[in-house]
Protein backbone atom coordinates (compact mmCIF):
# COMPACT_ATOMS: atom_id res chain seq x y z
CA UNK A 1 0.00 0.00 0.00
CA UNK A 2 1.46 3.67 -0.86
CA UNK A 3 2.35 6.06 1.72
CA UNK A 4 -0.03 8.77 0.59
CA UNK A 5 -2.95 6.45 1.04
CA UNK A 6 -2.05 5.84 4.89
CA UNK A 7 -0.84 9.18 5.50
CA UNK A 8 -4.34 10.59 4.15
CA UNK A 9 -6.55 7.80 5.47
CA UNK A 10 -5.04 8.13 8.73
CA UNK A 11 -5.51 12.21 8.93
CA UNK A 12 -8.97 11.28 7.64
CA UNK A 13 -9.57 8.92 10.43
CA UNK A 14 -8.40 10.98 13.22
CA UNK A 15 -10.73 14.37 11.89
CA UNK A 16 -13.77 12.11 12.20
CA UNK A 17 -12.66 10.33 15.70
CA UNK A 18 -11.07 13.70 16.49
CA UNK A 19 -8.08 12.07 17.92
CA UNK A 20 -10.66 9.53 20.50
CA UNK A 21 -9.58 6.31 18.47
CA UNK A 22 -6.15 6.04 17.79
CA UNK A 23 -5.21 3.90 14.43
CA UNK A 24 -3.33 1.66 16.06
CA UNK A 25 -6.14 0.68 18.33
CA UNK A 26 -8.53 0.83 15.67
CA UNK A 27 -10.12 -2.47 14.23
CA UNK A 28 -8.24 -3.33 10.53
CA UNK A 29 -11.69 -2.65 8.97
CA UNK A 30 -12.35 0.57 9.99
CA UNK A 31 -8.88 1.62 8.83
CA UNK A 32 -9.20 -0.66 5.65
CA UNK A 33 -12.74 1.88 5.17
CA UNK A 34 -10.66 4.80 5.79
CA UNK A 35 -7.90 3.95 3.46
CA UNK A 36 -10.85 3.48 0.90
CA UNK A 37 -12.06 7.10 1.27
CA UNK A 38 -8.06 8.24 1.23
CA UNK A 39 -7.97 6.54 -2.57
CA UNK A 40 -11.08 8.21 -3.79
CA UNK A 41 -9.56 11.82 -2.39
CA UNK A 42 -6.09 11.36 -3.85
CA UNK A 43 -7.78 10.03 -7.40
CA UNK A 44 -10.00 13.06 -7.34
CA UNK A 45 -6.94 15.33 -7.35
CA UNK A 46 -5.48 13.79 -10.51
CA UNK A 47 -6.66 16.11 -12.53
CA UNK A 48 -5.29 19.54 -11.71
CA UNK A 49 -7.48 22.80 -11.97
CA UNK A 50 -6.84 25.33 -14.41
CA UNK A 51 -5.87 27.60 -11.23
CA UNK A 52 -3.05 24.74 -10.40
CA UNK A 53 -1.84 24.63 -13.69
CA UNK A 54 -1.60 28.22 -13.93
CA UNK A 55 0.22 28.10 -10.89
CA UNK A 56 2.28 25.46 -11.90
CA UNK A 57 3.36 27.25 -15.45
CA UNK A 58 5.19 30.13 -13.41
CA UNK A 59 7.74 27.97 -11.23
CA UNK A 60 10.44 26.19 -12.75
CA UNK A 61 10.43 22.69 -13.61
CA UNK A 62 13.95 21.37 -11.86
CA UNK A 63 12.02 21.71 -8.82
CA UNK A 64 8.93 19.28 -8.98
CA UNK A 65 8.40 19.37 -5.46
CA UNK A 66 7.79 22.71 -5.13
CA UNK A 67 5.86 22.60 -8.10
CA UNK A 68 3.71 19.92 -6.26
CA UNK A 69 3.31 21.93 -2.98
CA UNK A 70 2.61 25.34 -5.12
CA UNK A 71 -0.66 23.38 -6.98
CA UNK A 72 -2.22 21.90 -3.83
CA UNK A 73 -1.53 25.37 -1.92
CA UNK A 74 -4.24 26.68 -4.90
CA UNK A 75 -6.20 23.59 -4.78
CA UNK A 76 -6.61 24.18 -0.26
CA UNK A 77 -7.67 27.77 -1.21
Amino acid sequence: MSETVERVAKIIAASVWDGLLPWDKMPEGYQEGYRKYARRAIAEMREPTEAMVRVADQLPVDDMAAVWRAMIDVALK
